[in-house]
């Protein structure tokens, strides 16, 4: 579908869709598809405004379609802070919060600037046990 479409088809489910983990899951789904992604995660703020847990993560070539809290458990939260209080800007999740900007990355494993161990590793586990059905 043409980005145009794909945007209307946001639009309509916006105003129909109750369920906001079907609904976030929608809009990852839509930007991933319009920006030609491999993949792509939704991260949501933790109460205390301290880190980024994850909501939704999709990945093409891992197969990975997770949009389920308790899928989560095993993954660590994204800190905006460290111990001392000063903002975390190596991982590229806390850098766009405390920028308010967006970042687009062409390949995690060829970027430089961020601290991609995180998901490297992650890319190295086996696949039992990370994806939805």
């Amino acid at each position: 579908m043409p980005p145009l479409g794909e945007l209307l088809r946001i639009g309509v489910a916006l105003s129909r869709e109750r369920d906001i983990t079907r609904l976030l899951e929608a809009i990852l789904v839509a930007a991933k598809d319009i920006t030609n992604a491999d993949g792509g995660t939704l991260y949501r703020m933790t109460d205390n405004q301290q880190a980024l847990r994850f909501e939704i993560m999709r990945n093409e070539t891992l197969g990975i379609a997770w949009a389920a809290p308790a899928a989560w458990k095993s993954v660590l939260p994204v800190n905006l802070y460290d111990k001392d209080g000063k903002a975390i800007h190596s991982m590229v999740a806390a850098y766009a919060v405390h920028h308010d900007c967006s970042v687009n990355i062409a390949d995690a494993y060829t970027e430089a600037g961020f601290d991609f161990s995180g998901t490297k590793n992650f890319d190295k586990k086996p696949a039992t046990g990370r994806r939805r059905s």
